[in-house]
């Protein structure tokens, strides 16, 4: 128990200090693959290493609640962050944990990352994983009309842009209709400045440019759009609280159901405490669940 405190402990400091949208120091992920090496998958099976794609990126894990089930489970599809130059789905077993422990089937995808590729590619690999998780979901107990996407970070902009953005998902036979629901953790929604016609960060820029306008989930906002739950925290540091209520405000606007959740967390935060070992540090999971179980997906 004392080793576990004292490891929740050094994990708060070190990732509260990180910034995943941006990209990372580069103990960050070394911090992220601790986290999920203490998080036991009791009464989960990994299934690591499958090929969405013929690019050595593109591939995902998926978890899977061992116990038996009267009908098939809820699919979550979750996108880390890492500023879109850095990631790696080991570093997220602890995330697979959290959703697969609630009884999802839960997929965890690598994409693509700058400067390997630059904008839209990120969004065309996480769409390729979807439809990979959609067609195969029956293969591995899911349910491919209850059907999550969810990320944190910069996977959650890319959680939010493919929910916005019918193009994306248009590529690979898609439509963001069947999307039972979107989960977005820290995301980045609106982050050009068009007074002064710039990105607000320079390394945010570059891996967006030549594109301004065409990167913001919220210019594309119809009220087409599925369900959203938007978690963000007042101590973001990285990306500003207000474009997250004003992304939310701006789906109620259109008459779209929004769950907002907003708590003192920093950037990191929002997903590290989703972790068996930091629950107890945010009410989060727990307002998770109940978002959850009030949708539909989770039994009361």
């Amino acid at each position: 128990m004392l080793r576990v405190l004292l490891l929740t402990s050094a994990l708060v400091t070190v990732l509260s200090a990180c910034a995943p949208f941006d990209p990372r120091r580069s103990e960050a992920g070394n911090w992220l693959a601790v986290l999920s090496n203490v998080t036991p998958l009791n009464g989960i099976q990994h299934l690591p290493g499958f090929a969405y794609g013929s690019n050595p990126r593109q591939k995902l894990d998926v978890y899977i609640p061992r116990a038996a089930a009267s009908q098939p489970r809820p699919l979550v599809v979750f996108g880390y962050g890492g500023g879109l130059t850095d990631g790696n789905r080991n570093e997220y077993r602890f995330v697979g944990e959290a959703f697969a422990s609630l009884g999802f089937v839960t997929v965890i995808y690598d994409y693509r990352l700058y400067p390997e590729v630059s904008f839209p590619t990120y969004l065309q690999d996480a769409a390729l994983a979807l439809r990979w998780a959609r067609d195969n979901a029956p293969r591995y107990g899911g349910d491919a009309k209850r059907l999550i996407l969810a990320g944190h970070s910069a996977g959650a902009f890319i959680a939010a842009m493919l929910a916005v953005n019918p193009a994306y998902l248009s590529q690979v036979g898609m439509k963001p209709q069947e999307l039972s629901l979107v989960l977005c953790l820290s995301g980045a929604y609106d982050f050009y400045d068009s007074v002064r016609q710039e990105f607000i960060s320079e390394d945010i820029a570059r891996v967006m440019r030549p594109e301004t306008f065409e990167t913001q989930p919220i210019r594309f906002v119809s009220g087409r759009e599925p369900p959203f739950v938007v978690v963000h925290g007042r101590q973001d540091g990285v990306l500003p609280v207000e474009q997250a209520r004003g992304f939310a405000q701006r789906l109620r606007t259109f008459g779209q159901a929004v769950t907002y959740l907003e708590y003192d967390l920093d950037h990191a935060s929002t997903v590290t405490t989703l972790a068996q070992p930091l629950r107890g540090l945010s009410p989060l999971y727990s307002d998770l669940k109940r978002a959850l179980q009030s949708r539909g997906f989770l039994e009361r």
